[in-house]
């Protein structure tokens, strides 16, 4: 589950959700969860996180939620993930609710940001505002007809 100090992979296993359950056997193995800076929770079944399980990761620096079927996030899901530089989201149900919700998680230390392959129709210029040190941005393979012209400067 450990690969090592900073980095916790649980891909490829099916997960559904990410129970309290699984979070007690995480302490339990690494002895200290807030060590961990690197969270891998790809190809699974996921379709929502937990409003609290990011909470006990405070030093979060990468997030891979690629390939799951999140639908959206709730607006505390990320909240206290300050040092939050990448955050993947492709290939999951996201539609364009999920900008409404993540104005208030999105870290303003944010570097890359994948939410390609998901269900946008719309971009907001406001998210920009909220992200000042983005630099890469993957939209790719959404319908998203509006909004667009607005990350030409990234």
């Amino acid at each position: 589950i450990l690969d090592n100090s900073s980095t916790l992979r649980i891909e490829n296993k099916g997960l559904e959700e990410l129970t309290n359950e699984l979070l007690d056997e995480l302490k339990a193995v690494s002895n200290n969860s807030s060590c961990i800076k690197h969270l891998h929770l790809s190809h699974n079944l996921l379709s929502e996180i937990h409003r609290d399980w990011f909470f006990y990761l405070p030093k979060l620096t990468k997030v891979d939620l690629d390939n799951n079927r999140i639908q959206t996030l709730s607006s505390s899901s990320l909240s206290n993930l300050e040092n939050l530089a990448e955050l993947r989201l492709s290939r999951n149900r996201l539609s364009d609710s999920f900008f409404e919700e993540c104005n208030t998680f999105i870290s303003n230390n944010l570097q890359v940001f994948d939410i390609s392959c998901n269900r946008l129709t719309k971009f907001p210029r406001e998210f920009l505002k909220q992200v000042p040190n983005l630099r890469t941005l993957n939209l790719s393979a959404n319908q998203i007809t509006s909004g667009v012209d607005e990350c030409s400067s990234l």
